[in-house]
This record gives C-alpha cells, sequence and structure tokens, in this order.
C-alpha cells in the first residue's frame, strides 16, 4: 500500500486498505461444497462482520473530503478462536517441540 501511494502521489488517487479480518461470506459454503451444516460451523459462537459491513466501510472511506486523509479502515480486525488444526492451535498444557 505505502508503495502505491507514493507511486501514485500528487495523482489525486487516493490509497488506502481494508482489513476487515473475519467475514461471513459464501466462502465456507464453497469451500464445503455446499454443506450449510459445515459452513455454518465456521461462524458458530463468533459475530463476524458481513458484506454490509464492509461495504459501508468503503463507502465511508470513498466519501471522505481530500483534506482529511486516511491510511486505514474504519474496520478493525477481530480476534476470532485459531482453527483446532492450525499451527497456533495447542491443547492446554502441551508445549510446541521444535
Amino acid at each position: 500500500t505505502q508503495s502505491l501511494r507514493l507511486e501514485l502521489n500528487g495523482t489525486g488517487v487516493r490509497v488506502g486498505t481494508l482489513d476487515p479480518g473475519l467475514a461471513e461470506t459464501e466462502f465456507s459454503l464453497v469451500r464445503f461444497k455446499g454443506d450449510e451444516t459445515k459452513s455454518d460451523k465456521v461462524y458458530e459462537g463468533l459475530d463476524p462482520l458481513v458484506a454490509e459491513d464492509i461495504a459501508e466501510a468503503m463507502i465511508w472511506m470513498a466519501t471522505r473530503p481530500p483534506r482529511r486523509p486516511h491510511r486505514q479502515s474504519p474496520l478493525q480486525r477481530r480476534p476470532h478462536r485459531p482453527r483446532p488444526d492450525s499451527a497456533h492451535h495447542r491443547p492446554q498444557g502441551t508445549r510446541h517441540a521444535g
């Protein structure tokens, strides 16, 4: 983003990032080949962002006056639980071997 911002400096084109983190989309449904039960489990117990939240943030970013620069989105990445098969998830009381 920084490189693009520098390359476009003086052109009037503004560059920013939108990094929403976990967002509920059709990705999980496609990933699990239409299995809604598996897809729903991805978001179980969480309050993920939805497409409308992200669209609203994009509109907010695009409609800021030039005198009010922004470098990051109004959305903050939201913490989400690690997947049980993730390298970052270890059962409590175990240590990383290595």
